[in-house]
């Protein structure tokens, strides 16, 4: 998009100030700047304040925001009688009313003068300023006007004008009133939080909800009440819909599981009893349970003590879950079972359901037995044992070789015998293993810590957190210092940084402990299992770790569950032996990389520390002598400077970023194949720079900085010649793909096998999505970055570079799997469509989602899970911006390069055959801006916006040069 290079001072402080004829009402903005929803009609101005205006804008034009522009504005005010009134003229007939220069410069003036200028503040000026600001979206603008003009002082007076905008439907800027003079008590929560709520302006309300814990029990109840209208919740919507007149709603996120995820953050946020939401506790229960019954029946991963443990803490003591957990267990056809809790919770006779009756009825054993022996699961139903008998690792020391540390004095002899390891169970104390135990939680609330395993060569300490935790806070402070904090003593855990963080929640004497996990394998199970020949019996991990005593059972589990990574270790470092592989000088130096990283983290201010604990490595000179242009600079960011590569591509360059999966040698598969440098940082640098040639791999110095500071480091060192025509010339939007149908009967009848690629499991069902357009079969998974694509075309064409691999060829259908990690659409060329046609894109694209769409392939769409779309930044989030629109792009200066290709408008494609991504966009919008940009590669649309300014500003603010392009 070509463009005249913006004016200087159209940047951060830069105010533009138009002069207009007097008694004319023309729109105030010019440029691109955006506009307003409503602004109050202008008053004429007089003659005098219209000359001065005009002496104003061409002293600014010529000096910008300087000492004689704000001594003229100075002088103004001090000659004018109502220096408030004057100023709200004055900025009402600014081009850039909406970013607040004239009030920042009339603060200022205002310092030293408070008495003075409150005699003069008059209501009918305040009510001027606030019907003149509240519809503006600007919260730094508005919060200056609030205060500017004390509105917080005579707060009752605006309480009629916040009333008429709830009448006219405007619940968003009569929020934002009422928090900003703090009304709450004049208001509830149908007069704007529930229609906030339905039209998912969250953000607005949750701000306004914050003071008032009133509010916040009665929404919390309002809602909590819909979700315990069962089956009946959208019909309850739709009545409080149609008595409140709400417009504009947001029905696809009114339903039971976005209410319930609502409802359990309100409660968190505001640290509400759980007593104020009982329907969305009985919800929880009945998932917990459903869950249990799952475990039990279906995975036969629970004892028969861990069972009933859980089970009976999920149902509580309400009688619906009692019955609901009597149902569920007759659906599994445990009968025996059912018996068991129906005298459990003393159900009379005549609530017992049916099948129940008639079973017993036949089979009089039954009634005879009401209990079960725990200890043989052999006594469960029949359908509980069908799988066959597993052999699994055993605990391999004496029971007697466990100790149960419950009370101070066993606690301060434990701490005794590390410290001076003089017991003869203690005698090697330089290698341990690690584990945590707690109850598992189904609720908002997280359970404490219950238990701390430490596992010795010949004896296993099991500490009871839960029963000690409070009284003795003297003697964890003892247990960190002699035990966490000693770098003598090396701590084998799984998972370990979960445990570390229990430990911390639940015991704040332990905050500075610190450790590494590096572990990848899928369970510590599957380990043992690999290693020591059997799995670990899992059946009492989920139990209640909080009752007491604790089970023989649970008490051998907890033992081995610390005990077997020592055996682990132990078969690791005889296998390394066996194959002659130097174990114990691998491990010394994973050690010692981890002591330096922490001394490094520890004095990263001291550059001068850094230095002489990590020996630097010199960076060659850059690769290029003379200035080269953004746009032709081609980047492969590391995993660790993600954001620096999101901040580089906004600046013009052809930057490929790493996710968070991917291994440091793909940097080197990417540069070399794709003719790209390589910017990394930390450790990884010296190996990477071996594979490139010399000044093709970067590593960033400043990296307790800025990102802005790390970006001009970067653009320096590779001599990039960078314009204001390059920032925002690339899309950065993130593509995959988009379906209409799910259809797993397709992937049963095609794919009957499990296949793997490049070290990936490819199944089907659990861990895949499945999608359907025409001909086309699309499958993304959840957790990994492959697609698996099924097509009757000979290709695998995807709209972008893929990786690709036939799996294989069924009844004409090829089934392909590809790699869509660098999904990232970076593309440079745009196709400029006026208001007009736009609106034509809309209408087509309404017609074809009511009939059937044409197969034109898989549909890109954008995610903005792992990075943020558009060219907004996150910093940038204005809580006042409007929800559930895409946030307007900031283009005001970029040269974009338009192609000469059409939009296809009755497809809705681009000329590349993307699709026209309008599904993000509001339909309103067509008629607020004069241009859209659509990405030919991807089919994102942009718009014009203020990101832009503010992102040049970054550069401007600090002096770093802008090349002319």
């Amino acid at each position: 998009m070509a463009r005249q290079v913006q004016e200087p001072g159209r940047y951060s402080y830069g105010t533009s100030l138009s002069s207009h004829d007097r008694g004319q009402s023309p729109g105030y903005y010019s440029g691109l700047a955006p506009k307003p929803r409503t602004l109050p009609p202008r008053e004429p101005l007089d003659e005098a304040t219209f000359f001065w205006l005009n002496n104003l804008k061409r002293l600014w034009a010529r000096w910008k925001r300087s000492d004689a522009v704000n001594q003229m504005i100075h002088e103004y005010l001090t000659s004018v009688l109502n220096p408030h009134e004057a100023t709200l003229n004055i900025m009402i007939h600014c081009d850039d009313f909406h970013q607040g220069k004239m009030i920042e410069e009339f603060e200022r003036w205002c310092v030293g003068k408070e008495s003075f200028l409150l005699s003069q503040l008059t209501p009918e000026v305040q009510l001027k300023a606030f019907n003149t600001i509240i519809r503006q979206r600007n919260p730094n603008l508005v919060k200056a006007v609030f205060n500017t003009y004390d509105m917080l002082r005579v707060k009752e007076l605006f309480l009629p004008a916040i009333r008429d905008l709830i009448d006219n439907k405007m619940y968003k800027e009569a929020c934002q009133s009422a928090t900003l003079l703090m009304l709450e008590e004049y208001f509830s929560t149908e007069d704007f939080l529930v229609p906030l709520i339905f039209q998912d302006k969250l953000l607005v309300a949750e701000e306004f909800l914050y003071t008032s814990p009133r509010l916040q029990h009665e929404v919390v109840a309002f809602l909590d009440h819909l979700l315990g209208r069962r089956h009946g919740v959208r019909e309850e919507i739709d009545r409080i819909i149609s008595r409140l007149q709400i417009p504009e709603v947001k029905r696809d996120k009114l339903y039971s599981k976005p209410l319930s995820k609502l409802v359990a953050r309100l409660v968190k946020i505001h640290k509400l009893p759980p007593e104020t939401c009982p329907n969305l506790n009985y919800r929880r229960s009945e998932g917990a349970l459903q869950f249990l019954v799952h475990k039990k029946f279906q995975d036969n991963s629970l004892s028969v003590d861990s069972w009933r443990e859980m089970a009976r803490e999920a149902v509580g003591n309400d009688p619906r879950l009692h019955r609901e957990l009597v149902d569920k267990v007759i659906n599994q056809g445990a009968f025996k079972e059912a018996k068991y809790w129906v005298d459990e919770f003393d159900i009379p006779r005549s609530d017992w359901p049916g099948s129940l009756i008639a079973v017993i009825t036949n089979e009089p054993e039954l009634n005879a037995s009401n209990s079960m022996d725990p200890s043989g699961e052999e006594e469960m139903e029949e359908s509980w044992d069908n799988e066959p008998h597993l052999e699994y690792h055993i605990f391999p020391l004496e029971y007697d070789c466990i100790t149960l540390v419950d009370t101070p004095g066993v606690f301060r002899d434990f701490l005794e015998a590390i410290k001076v390891s003089a017991d003869t169970a203690l005698e090697n104390v330089e290698l341990v293993g690690m584990d945590c135990e707690w109850k598992p939680f189904f609720g908002s609330k997280r359970n404490d810590l219950a238990l701390i395993q430490v596992a010795l060569k010949h004896h296993v300490f099991i500490l009871d957190a839960m029963t000690m935790g409070q009284d003795c806070p003297d003697l964890w402070r003892e247990f960190g210092r002699v035990f966490w904090d000693n770098e003598g003593i090396v701590k084998l855990g799984f998972n370990l940084l979960n445990d570390l963080q229990m430990m911390k929640t639940s015991l704040p004497e332990l905050e500075s402990c610190k450790g590494k996990d590096a572990c990848v394998s899928e369970s510590l199970a599957r380990l043992v299992e690999l290693c020591l020949g059997h799995r670990i019996n899992k059946m009492d991990q989920f139990s209640n770790w909080e009752r007491r005593p604790l089970r023989k059972s649970q008490i051998l589990y907890a033992a081995l569950d610390a005990y077997c990574l020592l055996e682990v270790y132990d078969k690791i470092a005889y296998g390394c032996d066996q194959q002659g592989i130097p174990f114990e000088e691998i491990k010394n130096e994973i050690l010692t990389q981890m002591k330096s990283r922490k001394k490094v983290i520890k004095n990263s201010k001291k550059s001068t520390s850094r230095k002489e604990i990590v020996e630097e490595e010199e960076v060659p000179p850059g690769p290029y002598s003379e200035p080269v242009p953004a746009r032709c600079l081609r980047l492969v960011c590391d995993t660790m400077v993600q954001g620096l590569g999101k901040y580089l591509r906004r600046c013009g360059v052809d930057v490929v970023i790493l996710e968070n999966n991917d291994s440091h040698d793909k940097c080197v598969k990417i540069a070399n194949s794709q003719g790209r440098m390589i910017v990394t940082r930390g450790y990884t640098y010296s190996k990477l720079k071996q594979h490139v040639p010399l000044g093709y791999c970067y590593r960033v110095q400043s990296e307790d900085c800025d990102l802005e500071d790390q970006v001009k480091e970067v653009l320096q060192y590779f001599n990039v010649a960078i314009s204001k025509e390059d920032i925002f010339s690339r899309c950065q939007t993130r593509v995959g793909f988009a379906g209409a149908v799910g259809v797993d009967h397709l992937v049963e009848s095609l794919v009957t096998r499990t296949s793997r690629w490049e070290g990936w499991r490819v199944r089907r069902k659990k861990s895949w999505q499945h999608e359907c357009r025409g001909g086309r079969f699309f499958s993304r998974s959840r957790s990994t970055d492959l697609a698996l694509v099924i097509s009757s075309s000979n290709s695998c064409e995807c709209g972008a570079r893929r990786k690709g691999l036939s799996l294989g060829r069924t009844s004409s259908i090829n089934i392909w799997i590809i790699s869509v990690a660098e999904a990232m659409c970076n593309g440079d060329e745009f196709t400029k469509v006026l208001p007009a046609k736009m609106e034509q894109l809309f209408q087509a694209w309404v017609t074809r989602s009511c009939g059937a769409v044409p197969d034109k392939g898989l549909e890109p769409v954008v995610h903005w899970d792992n990075e943020a779309g558009g060219f907004s930044d996150d910093d940038d989030y204005d809580t006042f911006s409007d929800e559930g629109t895409a946030a307007p792009v900031s283009r005001q200066g970029p040269l974009l390069r338009l192609s000469k290709g059409e939009v296809d408008v009755a497809q809705g494609l681009t000329s590349k055959g993307a699709t026209v991504q309008l599904s993000s966009m509001h339909r309103g919008v067509t008629s607020k801006y004069p241009a859209f940009y659509i990405c030919d590669t991807c089919g994102k649309v942009y718009w014009e916006g203020t990101h832009y300014e503010r992102f040049v500003n970054i550069f401007i603010r600090d002096s770093f040069v802008l090349a002319s392009p």
